[in-house]
């Protein structure tokens, strides 16, 4: 409605808080109150007249949501709160029969006690209930649990179109507005098919996937349409959102279509274009006055460079004689191909990911990107060139099948034999995976020339690098160095493959959740060789941020962490706290765009070839630190033996946040795969005080990702890209 008869619970807790920790005068809670019942968001005013920072805003919120946050509701556990409006809240939450996640809108109390409201909130499920299509948001049920009335909807991890518009920097490129507003068109087809008009199309009612596919939602106010030509509007006061309402609609007392909502769609393609709504006031009742009375604005007004034809295509979706309009939706979807084809513009509607949808066959070879790279060339000493790796013996960068005979690792030199670079040299003969040619095993303790002292630098090593270089491991064995001041983190390349994840059914303790299936990469990454290091983790932090950061370090200190050691592997992160160290990173190191391998990745880089529960191993004791030899304690990193990959630590010492969410593995093939959807995180590897089954290749672990935990790090990876040089 356009005017709220009544402050909502949320501002109430807000003033009552505010007042609890005195921090606002009587006075002014009286005043907050009252242009909350006008305008919503008594905070909101509060910061605008300056009795409240915007600190404390913040914290009486959090404050706020805590307390109106259940636990559980029905048949479902509420996780995290997302939003509040006039007639409720929507949470976060999983379905408890069926573990899946959802969007649970409940009814406010205040309402749930007036038959109208709770006719109108049944009346909304009813509506998403009769409409099934890939642009619509989906009702999952609905019900009543103790008085409190709930609509669970499918939950749309990419938010809305406002906040998409915000992180844009205000307004959208015209090839993506159209693709957007097309995909709307689409699904209100679909609405127009159930005799249904929704009357509330706006920038905050069209929802995003994490592909970035929009969703049409929020049918609260959505009508049947012979109930409108019926009866009208709602007893003469209009409903919806003024700026984005049609004439027709704000007059409330004329008849409304489904053309009211091809208004809407118009009003909100010119607002993702322009950053603006159509039609501004001071007031609800002003915005009003201009939909009635002005003209369609041009929007070209905020955004000079627009086409002339997007802004045809605008004034006629939204004229002011509805018969003007486009009649139906498929008419205006019509209407914006016809108008993106004029302009060269693909309107591809991103497909949603779909994590047990089967992966396309691996590229034959000579299609990979990276193949087309020059190969390594050495300097003779007479100035004449020769490949050091030649196309046939080592395409670095080429894709290769794990092949199940492959399984053993290269012999290993004593701790004591080590290159000067500090790497363990390799002895005896090293074989490549996927059946190419070997090429010649230097003698323990040689190293091959590096990369570093050729005349060019491969394309596809990163500026960023301090260092790189090829020495005697499996897999080509390149690798690249990160300095943050005077801390190193080497990186090695992994390849592009294909790989079994999971375990046999014969693997000793192995889990339910490690059903076998085929896994498939496409492109080449950089993996740490180590679980980062307490020395890394701290010099990042430490480095970041200017002369502030460094002063907000010295403050905080080093990170807490249950043994300290440089060396050492950190822990005691959560989930979130990894992801603010890639954005650290990023900053300290320009160019760098690091995060958490995926679950597959991992276990494909831990692995290294081999099918054995452990790294070409059959037990953990030389790749890593259990219960069987840690003694209950975290060890320096790199004092084990590496795997054939040249990856230290991946069997124990600490665990490893990835990507993913936890969830059930499918049984198709899958190609670069993570699952996006779940409320755990997952970890992988084991830790210093975990029984060897644990540390197994295939084990997995789920935490949620706010929790931070003794014996739970984090190893990182950045993808290879080709320079343009």
């Amino acid at each position: 409605m356009l005017v709220a008869a009544m402050a909502t619970d949320y501002d109430q807790l807000f003033v009552k808080a505010a007042l609890a920790k005195g921090v606002l005068p009587p006075e002014g809670a009286h005043e907050a109150l009252e242009r909350s019942r006008k305008d919503g968001d008594a905070g909101a005013w509060l910061l605008k007249k300056g009795l409240l920072t915007k600190h404390l805003v913040s914290v009486l919120a959090d404050e706020v949501n805590r307390s109106q946050m259940p636990k559980v509701i029905g048949n479902y556990r509420v996780v995290d709160k997302l939003g509040h409006g006039g007639m409720g809240s929507v949470f976060k939450a999983v379905q408890l029969s069926l573990q899946r996640e959802v969007a649970l809108k409940v009814m406010a109390g205040r309402l749930a006690r007036n038959q109208h409201w709770i006719d109108r909130f049944l009346a909304e499920a009813r509506a998403m209930a009769a409409i099934n299509h890939p642009h619509v948001l989906t009702c999952f049920d609905a019900g009543q649990d103790k008085g409190k009335l709930y609509l669970a909807m499918e939950l749309m991890q990419g938010g809305d179109l406002v906040r998409l518009v915000k992180s844009r920097g205000g307004r959208l490129p015209v090839g993506e507005a159209l693709r957007i507003v097309r995909d709307c068109a689409w699904g209100l087809e679909a609405i127009g098919r159930a005799g249904l008009i929704h009357r509330d199309i706006k920038p905050g009612n069209i929802f995003l996937d994490l592909a970035g596919a929009a969703k049409l939602g929020d049918l609260g106010l959505a009508c049947f349409a012979e109930a409108a030509a019926e009866d009208g509007t709602s007893g003469g006061q209009p409903l919806g959102t003024p700026a984005f309402m049609s004439p027709e609609q704000a007059d409330a007392d004329d008849e409304v279509d489904i053309r009211t909502d091809i208004y809407a769609l118009g009003a909100t393609l010119y607002a993702l274009l322009t950053g603006h709504p159509p039609y501004e006031g001071k007031n609800s009742f002003a915005v009003i006055a201009r939909v009635l009375q002005d003209p369609v604005p041009d929007a070209r007004t905020h955004t000079p460079d627009l086409p002339p034809a997007v802004c045809a295509l605008i004034a006629r979706a939204m004229a002011k004689r509805r018969e003007d309009r486009p009649a139906t939706p498929a008419d205006l979807k019509q209407l914006i191909e016809t108008t993106a084809a004029a302009l060269g513009i693909a309107l591809v509607t991103p497909a949603a990911p779909d994590l047990a949808a089967p992966s396309d066959p691996p590229p034959e070879e000579n299609d990979d990107p990276y193949l087309s790279q020059p190969s390594f060339v050495a300097v003779k000493a007479g100035g004449s060139t020769e490949p050091l790796l030649d196309q046939d013996s080592l395409d670095l960068l080429s894709e290769s099948s794990v092949q199940a005979s492959d399984t053993s690792t290269p012999e290993i030199a004593a701790p004591d034999d080590t290159t000067p670079d500090g790497d363990v040299a390799v002895e005896g003969k090293v074989r490549r995976i996927g059946g190419r040619p070997s090429r010649p095993a230097a003698r323990a303790g040689a190293t091959m020339t590096p990369v570093s002292e050729l005349p060019d630098k491969p394309a596809w090593i990163p500026d960023w690098a301090s260092a790189w270089g090829i020495d005697q491991l499996d897999n080509g064995a390149a690798w690249i160095d990160v300095s943050v001041g005077s801390v190193v983190q080497r990186f090695r390349l992994i390849r592009p493959g294909t790989f079994t994840m999971g375990s046999p059914p014969d693997e000793i303790e192995r889990q339910p959740d490690e059903t076998q299936h085929q896994v498939s990469f496409s492109h080449p990454l950089w993996m740490a060789d180590t679980p980062v290091t307490q020395a890394w983790w701290n010099a990042v932090s430490a480095t970041q941020g200017g002369l502030f950061g460094r002063l907000s370090h010295a403050v905080r200190g080093r990170h807490k962490t249950r043994f300290v050691g440089d060396e050492r592997p950190v822990e005691q992160v959560s989930w979130h706290d990894c992801q603010e160290l890639c954005v650290r990173l990023g900053r300290v190191v320009p160019g760098l765009r690091a995060r958490l391998p995926t679950e597959s990745e991992w276990e494909y880089a831990a692995r290294a070839g081999s099918t054995t529960p452990f790294s070409g191993a059959d037990r953990p004791d030389d790749l890593g630190w259990c219960s069987l030899n840690a003694v209950g304690v975290s060890h320096p990193v790199k004092r084990k033996r590496a795997n054939a990959w040249g990856l230290y630590d991946l069997h124990g010492n600490v665990w490893e946040w990835c990507d993913d969410c936890y969830g059930e593995y499918p049984v198709v093939p899958l190609r670069n795969p993570v699952q996006r959807h779940g409320i755990y995180r997952v970890c992988r590897g084991g830790s210093y005080v975990d029984d060897p089954h644990a540390c197994r290749s295939a084990r997995r672990s789920r935490i949620a990702p706010d929790i931070s935990r003794p014996f739970v790090g984090v190893r990182l990876v950045v993808e290879v890209t080709i320079a343009r040089r």
